[in-house]
């Protein structure tokens, strides 16, 4: 009798825990059929199995066979065997599974990594956008501090006008009151010059009226002269023919004659001295007069010309004023339109700055979260992979070893008066699959197998 003796081992592949081994062997007759098989479990793990099949074919009438009791439990075993296989099936289903998964995570941290640099270099453009917008801001910065100086500038300059302006107004109100006052010294000077020119007249007439008496005096003078030197003549005729007078009466007339020339002569010079006296007086009048006269209108005349100079440099004044008003008007309302604009530029500025940090801000969230993820895959990622390295080593060693030790139940047949020809030998050769689970700290479980064949 040809005996052929297969072994079944699991392991406990992930923990090296303790397992459970079992082995059984049939041996008959010329065609044999063995079967291994094992089964171990320990929370939850993995186990291996081999499982070796021979086919064999009967010829000829079917004998009395005795068969040993422990064959009694054969169709237990052959149930067991088909729960492991579907077990096996299940666990196969589950590591696909966990390879798609590991696929669609890989996937998925590429994505990862595509999208973290497309975020570092949106990172650095926002970064040189807001480097922009800061070198802009500055600048605008920069033109409202010029234009507030030049606004300082015109007003320090409009501070100075109204300065001068009111410098101006006061000198100008100090000629007015000059004028006036002026005016009122030619006034009063007119009314000098118009006394002095009505004393000139009264003199002028006083004098025309002593003129005339003086002429009147003269030719009444004359005329006595001439009177009384007829009536000399007369009288010298009477002497001449009458008898000579005596002395005494010729030197009374010749008395009387020298007294009355000297009468006429005295009240000639008199009054020739008192006409001459009054003219050289009303002339001196006059001549004061018209020398008071003459400095009232020189000084009228200086007083016209510095009021109109004054005059002319007021209208100057008074236009520059309204060009420099007109000017800071125009300036103060350009610099209003410009601080507008520019509070406006700066507005929109501050607010697109704003939603750029925004934007930032919710970037680098994303990518931090990102980073999470990936960090947290990749951690899983290096947690499996170092325990998929350290099982597939631990599988190499314990593939390669001889396994020793196992309690062996042999269960033996015997077929008596069987003749059995081979019609048809087929030799399978058994499949090693195994399966790994791994339990992560999220609680989810992995499952990976593999398979391979070997031959007994």
């Amino acid at each position: 009798m040809e005996q052929k003796e297969a072994s079944y081992n699991s392991y406990d592949g992930v923990s090296g825990g303790k397992v459970t081994y079992q082995s059984t062997s049939v041996s008959y007759g010329p065609s044999s059929y063995q079967a291994m098989f094992g089964r171990g479990h320990k929370g939850g793990h993995v186990a291996y199995g081999r499982l070796s099949r021979y086919g064999y074919g009967i010829e000829g009438p079917i004998q009395s066979v005795s068969v040993s009791e422990s064959f009694a439990q054969l169709p237990g075993i052959l149930s067991t065997r088909s729960e492991e296989k579907q077990e096996l099936g299940v666990l196969n289903n589950r590591f696909a599974t966990y390879i798609d998964k590991v696929r669609r995570l890989e996937s998925q941290n590429k994505a990862l990594a595509t999208r973290v640099t497309e975020l570092e270099s949106t990172k650095s453009v926002v970064s040189r956008s807001g480097d922009i917008y800061d070198d802009e801001l500055a600048r605008l910065r920069r033109e409202i501090e010029k234009l507030t100086h030049d606004k300082a500038d015109v007003e320090i300059q409009l501070h100075n006008c109204y300065q001068e302006l009111k410098d101006y107004e006061k000198k100008l109100k100090a000629e007015s009151d000059a004028r006036r006052d002026a005016e009122k010294l030619v006034k009063s000077l007119r009314k000098d010059v118009d006394d002095a020119t009505l004393a000139r007249i009264d003199l002028e007439r006083k004098l025309e009226t002593l003129q005339e008496e003086l002429e009147l005096l003269k030719a009444t003078t004359s005329e006595d002269i001439e009177v009384l030197k007829s009536q000399v003549t007369v009288k010298h005729e009477e002497v001449f023919d009458a008898p000579a007078p005596s002395a005494d009466l010729t030197e009374s007339l010749r008395d009387i004659r020298v007294a009355y020339e000297q009468l006429s002569k005295s009240n000639a010079y008199d009054v020739e001295k008192v006409y001459k006296n009054t003219i050289a007086d009303l002339q001196q009048q006059i001549r004061n007069s018209n020398q008071a006269l003459g400095d009232a209108k020189s000084a009228l005349m200086d007083t016209r010309r510095q009021l109109q100079t004054v005059t002319v440099e007021i209208e100057g004044l008074r236009s520059t004023n309204s060009s420099l008003e007109g000017q800071i008007a125009e300036l103060q309302d350009r610099q209003d339109k410009e601080s507008e604009q520019y509070q406006a530029r700066i507005t929109e500025l501050e607010s697109e700055l704003q939603k750029c940090r925004d934007n930032m801000a919710r970037h680098l969230a994303d990518y931090n979260k990102l980073m999470n993820i990936k960090l947290s895959l990749d951690l899983e990622i290096s947690t499996y992979r170092k325990l998929l390295e350290g099982e597939e080593g631990r599988i190499s060693r314990n593939t390669s070893m001889e396994v020793s030790g196992y309690d062996t139940i042999e269960k033996s047949v015997t077929v008596q008066s069987v003749s059995v020809s081979s019609t048809k030998s087929v030799e399978s050769h058994p499949k090693i699959l195994v399966r790994e689970e791994i339990t992560t700290r999220s609680g989810s479980s992995s499952s990976s197998s593999s398979s391979g064949s070997d031959s007994d």
